[in-house]
């Protein structure tokens, strides 16, 4: 069976499955709002004893610490493969992971508005 053959086949299933996965999104949404809680991750944070502002927060400040270590090692493959590094470097390479941009609110760990 060819690649393009079992690829086409892992996509039959879907349509079987979309009603049920609806089904289950929805439940998924809907018993935190009978808790009184916004949204499924304002449930789960309250379970870190945080609102979801802080949770937001002290991820922001987590990645902010990684930053640096990222834009460091940015090039390591090309350093150990021995291959030239590009002259504009991580922090100007618009393809750097952590420049993509993002529409607002995708950053929001699946938090609903």
């Amino acid at each position: 069976m060819s690649a393009k053959a079992v690829w086409e086949a892992s996509k039959e299933s879907g349509p079987a499955l979309k009603s049920n996965l609806v089904t289950l999104r929805d439940l998924r949404n809907g018993w935190p709002k009978k808790m009184k809680y916004p949204d499924y991750f304002s449930l789960e944070v309250a379970a870190y004893g945080m609102t979801t502002d802080e949770m937001l927060k002290m991820l922001e400040d987590w990645m902010a610490t990684l930053r640096p270590l990222y834009l460091q090692t940015a090039h390591v493959g090309e350093i150990q493969a021995g291959r030239e590094i590009p002259s504009t470097g991580a922090e100007e390479n618009p393809s750097s992971l952590d420049q993509q941009s993002l529409e607002p609110g995708m950053a929001r760990f699946g938090r609903s508005r």
